[in-house]
């Protein structure tokens, strides 16, 4: 599956923290959407709970905000990948 859309807007250095890396907040989405989890707030919170949540994020947890920006400034790529996903699981 080709993640590149996501890659193209990441922040990649600068002034302040770096940026996460796309490919490990897109798996965060496509497991909670696998499991009915659906706010960022709720993933935030499972990324400090939830074993498999710590493991796709390797305990740097995302805050929500970054969470749902990432969700609005990639929805058209992100709406595209599940879709791409669940064809292929079919």
């Amino acid at each position: 599956m080709d993640t590149s859309a996501f890659h193209v807007k990441a922040k990649r250095g600068g002034v302040g923290r770096r940026g996460y890396y796309p490919d490990m907040l897109l798996t965060l989405f496509v497991y909670a959407m696998a499991h009915g989890v659906s706010s960022s707030r709720r993933i935030e919170r499972l990324c400090l709970t939830d074993v498999a949540f710590r493991i796709i994020c390797a305990q740097d947890i995302p805050d929500h905000t970054v969470l749902a920006r990432f969700r609005q400034r990639h929805e058209a790529a992100l709406t595209d990948l599940l879709t791409e996903s669940l064809v292929l699981a079919a």
